[in-house]
């Protein structure tokens, strides 16, 4: 039988939270590269934004540079509509609408001003700057959007819109500029608010932001601890192109820490689970846990298990690779990792157009 060739080309990164919540994100799509180069660029961006107090100007004006990409209602290349000399009661950005019959307008506070505040004073300048008044000819704004603060919307500040959007008769979002940075992750394609998820974009942002620095830097592998090292590894995986990455508990981990799927043009499906063992005192890694892994691989049936260690390996256990590798376990040190972390660096800022195969990524064949 000849399988069809698959065009679900969605991609997915997964994690259990200390609390127990199972959270998941879309990563991308594969053969978008060229857009995902650039919200890849453009997310490096608003990361360097948010961490060095940039000014409101720069921040509008990174929102006007990405504004199809966050805003799903913005007309494809972006219209942006200047709003006069800005003041402190005038619009920050506004553009144009995709049926072009309408403008939507965003108001932003800092994102260092306490997330309650701020949202409520720009929510009240909002309406300000909406409400006609008799000497004015008023926006045909459609939709608005009031960006402030980092973290989660309050309550307070929620019911405040909820009024302000009956009074003025149009939809108001209220977003933190942790949710910007979400729908620069996402590609803008869906309404991301979920605090948990800001979570797991803001440790992929890490794990790669990590990468870039150990191209140049390797040995600063050696100051990072294990958990660290784990997110390393699956957004590593992730962003090769590996289809469903799930990065297991840190507790209760089942004796993997890592579960990636891949899926061929054709649709075949094949599992594989990855132990991390990052012992920075140079303890090498002995036969139990490859046993271990081995049992774990043969219960669940996965295609294959990579025992990886950022220390090496015990004699022992080096002398059963070719055995256990027979078994589809593999013994994987840092001289595979750097490869991986080479070819990430070669094609990061694109989704893959072609995914990294497991048997290549892997060395299994």
């Amino acid at each position: 039988m000849i399988n069809q060739l698959t065009t679900d080309t969605v991609r997915y990164f997964r994690a259990t939270l200390p609390n127990g919540q199972k959270v998941r994100i879309e990563t991308g799509q594969l053969g978008d590269s060229a857009r995902s180069s650039h919200l890849a660029a453009e997310g490096e961006r608003l990361t360097t934004l948010l961490s060095s107090r940039a000014t409101e100007t720069a921040l509008i004006k990174f929102l006007e540079d990405v504004c199809q990409a966050i805003f799903p209602e913005c007309a494809p290349n972006p219209q942006i509509v200047r709003p006069q000399a800005k003041t402190k009661d005038g619009l920050d950005v506004v553009f144009v609408l995709k049926d072009h019959l309408g403008l939507g307008a965003v108001e932003i506070k800092h994102p260092s001003s306490p997330v309650e505040p701020s949202m409520i004073s720009a929510v009240e300048q909002l309406q300000r700057n909406l409400q006609p008044t008799s000497n004015s000819i008023p926006l045909p704004v459609k939709v608005a959007y009031v960006i402030a603060g980092r973290g989660p919307i309050t309550r307070n500040a929620s019911t405040m819109a909820q009024n302000i959007q009956d009074d003025i008769g149009i939809p108001v979002h209220l977003w933190s500029w942790d949710t910007v940075a979400l729908r620069m992750q996402a590609g803008g394609k869906e309404e991301v608010s979920d605090t948990a998820t800001v979570v797991l974009v803001e440790v992929m942002s890490f794990a790669r932001r990590l990468l870039g620095r150990l191209v140049k830097h390797p040995h600063l592998l050696n100051v990072i601890d294990d958990h660290d090292f784990e997110r390393l590894v699956a957004t590593l995986l992730s962003d090769l192109g590996l289809k469903d990455v799930e990065l297991t508990p840190m507790r209760k981990d089942g004796g993997k820490d890592i579960v990636a799927t891949h899926v061929d043009s054709y649709g075949n499906r094949s599992r594989f689970l990855i132990e991390c063992k990052h012992w920075v005192a140079g303890e090498k890694v002995t036969m139990r846990w490859a046993l271990r892994l081995l049992a774990i691989r043969r219960s669940e049936d996965a295609d294959g298990a990579i025992l990886l260690s950022s220390s090496g390996f015990g004699p022992r256990l080096l002398e059963q690779e070719v055995t256990l590798a027979a078994d589809k376990l593999y013994l994987r040190g840092t001289s595979q990792l750097f490869r991986w972390i080479k070819l990430w660096e070669r094609q990061y800022g694109s989704i893959l157009t072609e995914p990294v195969s497991p048997e290549v990524l892997f060395e299994t064949t």
